[in-house]
C-alpha cells in the first residue's frame, strides 16, 4: 500500500536464524501475551547443565553459547537432575519446535554435553471465559492498482479514507466479522505481510505458509497478527464460521502480486472469470457465541 500506514509493530528479530514455519499451531493455541515459551534440555550431567545455564544466564560471558541457545530469556536447572528449562520471549514468526531441534542438532553444544531439548507448551483455560471481542474486516479497492486490501481496524479505516495510504484507496462495500486471536477458543493468528516490492498486502493463517512467505523473499514485512481464523480441514470449514477463498492476480512477475479475500462463492466466481487464479479455501472466520 503506497505511503502505507504502519499500525502493526515489526517484532522479528532478523538476526536470528530463519525456520520453515511460524509457530506451529499447537503452539499458538497456548500462546500467551508475550508469548513465553520453554525448551527442556536433557544434559550428560550436571556439571555440562550447569555450563550451558549459566551460558544461559550470563550472555557477556559466554556469548557463543548464549547464540548457540537462541538467546533464552533465562535459564533454571532443575534440582539434582540432568535437566534444565530454558525459557523465551518469541513472537508469532518463531516455531518454538525447530528452534529445540536446532538446538538438539548443534555439534558445538552436543559437545558441551546437550542430549536432547524439546519444546514444552503451557497454558491455561477456565471453565468461564471472557467474550471475545469482534472484529470486522473492511475490504478496499485501489482503483489506479487494481490492488485489494483487508483492514481489521477503525483506525486504519479512518487512515486509509483520509488519503494517508496513498490514492486511489475506496471501499468496495464487502464486510465480514471475526474474532480476535482466543488460544482457549482455539482461534488463531492471521500472520499479516506486507510486500514492499509488490506494495501489497498478504495473509495466513496457515503457520507453515508464514514461514514460507518470510523466508522467501525480504520484500515481505511481517506486519504482526491482523485478527483470529481457523484453519479449514479438507478445504472445508466447521459450523459457527465463515468460509474466505483467497485469489490470487498472477502478477508476480510484473512485481504486481495481490491477492483477494472474498466470503460470497458468486463473487470468487466472478473474479476467476476476470483471469484471477482461485486459491480455493484460505481461512475460516468463527462467528460470536
Amino acid at each position: 500500500m503506497a505511503n502505507q500506514v504502519m499500525l502493526f509493530q515489526h517484532v522479528f528479530d532478523h538476526g536470528r536464524r530463519n525456520f520453515l514455519s511460524c509457530g506451529s499451531n499447537d503452539q499458538l493455541l497456548l500462546a500467551t501475551s508475550d508469548f513465553q515459551e520453554a525448551i527442556g534440555i536433557q544434559f550428560t550431567n550436571t556439571v555440562t547443565r550447569d555450563s550451558v545455564v549459566f551460558a544461559a544466564n550470563n550472555p557477556g560471558r559466554d556469548p557463543d553459547g548464549y547464540a548457540r541457545l537462541m538467546q533464552p530469556r533465562r535459564g533454571q536447572a532443575i534440582g539434582f537432575f540432568t535437566f534444565a528449562y530454558f525459557s523465551y520471549d518469541f513472537d508469532l514468526l518463531v516455531d518454538v519446535d525447530e528452534v529445540a531441534q536446532a538446538i538438539a542438532s548443534d555439534p558445538v553444544l552436543a559437545s558441551r554435553g546437550v542430549v536432547s531439548a524439546s519444546s514444552d507448551h503451557f497454558g491455561a483455560c477456565f471453565a468461564t471465559l471472557p467474550a471475545n471481542p469482534a472484529i470486522t474486516l473492511t475490504e478496499y479497492h485501489n482503483r489506479i492498482l487494481d490492488h485489494y486490501f483487508l483492514s481489521s481496524s477503525s483506525d486504519e479505516n479512518q487512515a486509509i479514507d483520509s488519503g494517508a495510504a496513498g490514492p486511489g484507496w475506496e471501499r468496495t462495500g464487502e464486510t465480514f466479522r471475526t474474532l480476535s486471536m482466543d488460544s482457549c477458543r482455539g482461534v488463531l493468528p492471521v500472520f499479516r505481510f506486507y510486500g514492499s516490492g509488490f506494495n501489497s498486502h498478504f495473509f495466513t493463517v496457515d503457520s507453515a505458509e508464514c514461514g514460507a512467505v518470510h523466508n522467501s523473499d525480504p520484500g515481505w514485512i511481517f506486519e504482526g497478527n491482523a485478527f483470529g481464523a481457523m484453519m479449514p480441514a479438507d478445504g472445508a470449514c466447521p459450523a459457527r464460521t465463515v468460509t474466505v477463498y483467497r485469489l490470487y492476480n498472477n502478477r508476480a512477475q510484473a512485481m504486481d502480486s495481490n491477492h483477494r479475500y472474498v466470503v460470497r462463492p458468486e463473487l470468487y466466481a466472478q473474479m476467476m472469470a476476470r483471469g484471477w487464479i482461485g486459491e480455493g479455501v484460505a481461512m475460516c472466520l468463527p462467528q460470536s457465541p
